[in-house]
């Protein structure tokens, strides 16, 4: 009985592959006719947005077969005597569901073009450069509001269905039912196919670089404002909410609805939405396959339309071994890709923003916190000290210059680490050079008559008469 049950099961996921194949590749290049011989890279904006209808249009197509052979499949199983004496002791009916979705993304890297992944990279690119538009014509980007971002990166993981729904409401509202049901349309179709792991590695890519982007139009020399708040506000105002349509989760595992089917007013579908993240959280669906901040590429290959453009194996909604929701963990991943930027920026900025002390606190105090949560330190002390070794300690620089920027940088080191290890590191460096000149304890003593900014100092903090580090 087992072992006749297991056969049937086999014949079963035969005639499904079978089945499924063969509506996939019928007729000339099958369901992927719409995407073969197209160019997917330099169009004007009427060819994109033809790629874009194309890739709906070629998605909803597989989908449909898919899901009819998965439903053929499905009666069969539920109709053979034979399984079903087993099924209950055996779990064969989940046994075949699982096994078919391997056959499902089997069938997908076998038939699909090699420029897949480039339209769907050309969609998500496309619907980002959209979203951000209209967020910034309608004021609600974050950049006005930097005080909300807070520095643990975990705060909306609580409420992740009112989080949800508000974000699927602010998409509707600026742009259209359509337009969101599109994007979440191609998402949650490419996860059906088994593609999870590849179509969150091209969004979560996108979104990276449209965020490193960002963060080096607005914060790169502007040492005033806090760049770190901003740039966290921005990250839940804008690209948590472009994400919240990809990272919904069907739960009935029905065929999505494709764009332009059914009502589009949205209300119901935001409502809808909030539910499916919520269970997502609390399921902890979605890993990742980049690390944050890294600068791994595509889950893509090149090659002829025939080459297979996927490189990993289906994705079946895998439970995470993380906890958290999926929310809070995208946010940590965001922040953190944001400390590395922006410590990255800041550390090459360093001697700008000494020179610009005590105006540059606020980078001062953004750095501080990056190199906190991240292993940029030694990368600090090696990078700021050979700027100094290449912009101050030279001939060209004047004594009283270099004695101005000594006294800066120490300020500016005890911001960054208020312990003075920093500073024990790095100042020895200026101080050594220094002791070298000439007029080294003349423009010192110039500087304790006439510069208030070296009474500021301790003698510890200048290194005056202190042990074997004098500059006498």
């Amino acid at each position: 009985g087992i072992q006749e049950a297991l056969r049937a099961s086999e014949r079963l996921l035969k005639e499904f592959e079978r089945s499924l194949k063969g509506q996939v590749v019928r007729g000339r290049a099958g369901v992927w006719r719409e995407l073969v011989g197209r160019s997917s890279g330099g169009k004007r904006e009427r060819e994109a947005e033809s790629d874009r209808e194309a890739l709906c249009a070629t998605l909803g197509e597989v989908e449909r077969v898919r899901a009819a052979c998965t439903e053929q499949l499905r009666a069969g199983a539920e109709g053979s005597e034979t399984i079903a004496r087993e099924a209950a002791s055996l779990g064969l009916a989940e046994k075949i569901v699982a096994e078919s979705q391997s056959v499902v993304f089997s069938v997908v890297v076998s038939t699909a073009p090699a420029s897949l992944p480039a339209y769907v990279a050309g969609f998500y690119r496309a619907c980002s450069r959209e979203f951000v538009a209209a967020c910034r014509d309608a004021g609600e980007d974050g950049e006005d509001d930097g005080g909300g971002g807070g520095d643990d990166g975990h705060g909306a993981g609580a409420g992740g269905a009112e989080a949800a729904a508000a974000a699927m409401e602010k998409i509707h509202s600026l742009m259209g039912a359509e337009w969101c049901r599109r994007l979440s349309f191609v998402g949650q179709t490419l996860n059906k196919l088994g593609l999870q792991a590849e179509n969150e590695a091209i969004y979560t890519e996108i979104v990276f670089d449209h965020l490193k982007s960002w963060l080096e139009e607005k914060a790169a020399g502007e040492y005033t404002r806090d760049c770190l708040s901003m740039a966290k506000a921005y990250v839940r105002e804008v690209i948590m909410t472009f994400l919240t349509p990809l990272l919904l989760v069907p739960q009935d595992g029905k065929p999505q609805q494709q764009p332009n089917q059914g009502d589009c007013d949205g209300h119901g579908e935001a409502a809808a939405a909030a539910t499916a993240v919520a269970m997502a959280d609390e399921e902890g669906l979605s890993e990742s396959n980049r690390c944050s901040g890294g600068e791994g590429s595509m889950a893509m290959d090149g090659g002829s339309e025939n080459s297979r453009p996927w490189r990993h194996g289906p994705h079946q909604g895998r439970r995470s071994s993380l906890g958290g929701s999926l929310e809070s963990r995208w946010r940590a991943r965001l922040d953190q890709f944001i400390y590395e930027i922006l410590g990255r920026m800041r550390t090459d900025e360093m001697f700008d923003i000494v020179v610009d002390f005590p105006d540059s606190v606020r980078a001062l105090q953004d750095l501080k916190v990056c190199l906190e949560r991240t292993d940029f330190t030694e990368t600090f002390i090696e990078k700021f000290s050979a700027q100094l070794k290449k912009r101050l300690l030279h001939l060209g620089a004047a004594t009283p210059v270099i004695l101005t920027q000594y006294i800066s940088s120490i300020k500016a080191l005890n911001i960054l680490d208020p312990s003075g290890i920093l500073s024990e590191i790095i100042c020895p460096l200026v101080k050594n050079y220094v002791k070298k000149r000439k007029d080294t304890t003349t423009c010192i003593v110039n500087m304790i008559v006439y510069d208030d900014n070296l009474l500021s100092l301790s003698k510890e903090e200048a290194g005056i008469g202190v042990g074997g580090g004098a500059m006498e």
